[in-house]
């Protein structure tokens, strides 16, 4: 590990270390105990994947556990892809020529770093023309093909959205799976239905992949977005309604 990184992590150590500290005997934490996020965030992405995954860890080891559901729900679109628009190419068969994006904020407060993420699904028949992309905080959870080979890698072999290296790409039927990153140590589950088959959604993931996710930055809100993908005909880009409630554990890094 080299010596500027090693600093970085003992401040942020310290940080969380002194916090921890500051809370008396019973080691309980108020409302308002944090650590800088700057120290946080100047930590991360610096090459060591192992030393960002600590960094989060200790922080919702050492730091005061809070707790939100949020519903969140991805309505059917009201309308097929919209060719050659915001990034978009015109329709050809059997390639990503077109998208649809939704996302949707947790509203959690700034500076929340989440430490683990349950998922309760709503009955419902899931339904999406061609494919789709479960993303949380711009990172792939769960997609309909693997994408592994265009989108670039972060932390862990995670990978990061980006539509621009994605559109206009062949459609390869081999590639057409029931996507679920996994990474050492932080095992997820994806259930859904395969393409242009309804069926039912469940998703999950162990701490150690949510904090993973974490490692690769701290956004000012967290989201999750749904992304629908064609090719070349006017019900492209379409899914089912989309429902469910996610659990959070979070801690306060502001």
């Amino acid at each position: 590990m080299q010596y500027g990184k090693r600093l970085k992590l003992f401040l942020v150590f310290g940080a969380i270390l002194f916090a921890f500290q500051n809370c008396g005997n019973d080691a309980s934490f108020n409302q308002g105990q944090s650590i800088p996020s700057t120290d946080i965030n100047d930590s991360l992405g610096t090459g060591d994947s192992d030393d960002d995954l600590e960094v989060i860890a200790a922080a919702c080891e050492r730091l005061q556990i809070q707790s939100a559901v949020v519903n969140i729900q991805f309505p059917k679109p009201d309308l097929t892809c919209e060719w050659e628009e915001n990034g978009n190419l015109a329709p050809l068969n059997n390639f990503f020529q077109a998208r649809i994006e939704q996302p949707r904020t947790l509203g959690l407060p700034e500076g929340a770093v989440i430490c683990d993420a349950k998922f309760a699904f709503a009955q419902q028949d899931f339904l999406y023309d061609d494919h789709f992309l479960l993303l949380f905080n711009d990172t792939v959870i769960a997609s309909s093909y693997d994408f592994s080979y265009r989108l670039e890698p972060g932390n862990f072999g995670l990978l990061k959205y980006d539509w621009g290296k994605m559109a206009g790409m062949d459609w390869l039927k081999d590639k057409e799976q029931i996507f679920c990153p996994d990474i050492p140590g932080g095992q997820s589950m994806c259930s859904f239905p395969g393409h242009d088959q309804q069926g039912v959604i469940d998703l999950k993931y162990e701490p150690s992949f949510i904090q993973a996710i974490m490692s690769q930055g701290v956004p000012s809100n967290h989201s999750f977005t749904m992304v629908s993908i064609g090719d070349n005909d006017d019900k492209d880009c379409e899914h089912s309604d989309v429902e469910f409630d996610v659990s959070v554990n979070y801690v306060i890094v502001q």
